[in-house]
């Protein structure tokens, strides 16, 4: 597990210092979760809740989610913190395409308007994040492609990136915050 916690860490870290991955000031909630399958199969290893906040995790903060039940909106964890609330997006990502090996949901204000104004690829805003429909409708958007990225319209500055590894995943955002122009500071 130290090995996958490293690869995750090493991109969380960018995706902190770039605003991705942090904590809302006033509400204090944290935003942001990166996962990484592992075997065995439907298991993957993600950040802990409401981590947000800190530049650098240790291994204490991520989790391991050894099994979901969509219907139930429950997620069964092994490790010494709750896993992100998230854990079913990712889980029914995995479940639905077995290339898919890494996951990075970030939040930026203006990555997610500029992406919904351009009308990239989409969740509807009448989906709500972290239930049975966030899921399903993540598994369509996502369907038949092994890599990629997508806004989520209803979960305010959401954006989920996903591919083949940590590489990938955090390349696609990267790529998507070079290519969408000068951003305007918070």
């Amino acid at each position: 597990m130290a090995e996958d916690v490293l690869a995750l860490e090493k991109w969380r870290a960018i995706l902190w210092r770039l605003g991705m991955i942090g904590e809302y000031p006033i509400d204090k909630v944290g935003y942001g979760n990166l996962s990484l399958r592992v075997p065995p199969q439907d298991t993957f290893i993600i950040t802990g809740t409401q981590t947000g906040a800190l530049p650098h995790l240790k291994r204490e903060h991520y989790t391991k989610v050894v099994n979901c039940d969509l219907k139930k909106n429950s997620a069964q964890a092994s490790g010494p913190i709750a896993p992100s609330s998230e854990s079913l997006t990712h889980y029914a990502i995995y479940k639905s395409n077995p290339s898919i090996q890494a996951i990075f949901h970030i939040h930026h204000p203006q990555l997610w308007q500029k992406m919904i104004d351009e009308k990239m690829e989409a969740i509807p805003e009448d989906v709500p994040y972290g239930t049975l429909q966030m899921a399903e409708a993540a598994k369509l958007v996502i369907q038949g492609k092994d890599e990629g990225v997508f806004v989520m319209k209803g979960h305010q500055d959401g954006i989920i990136a996903y591919g083949s590894s940590c590489e990938v995943a955090g390349k696609i955002l990267l790529k998507l915050y070079r290519e969408l122009g000068p951003l305007e500071l918070l």
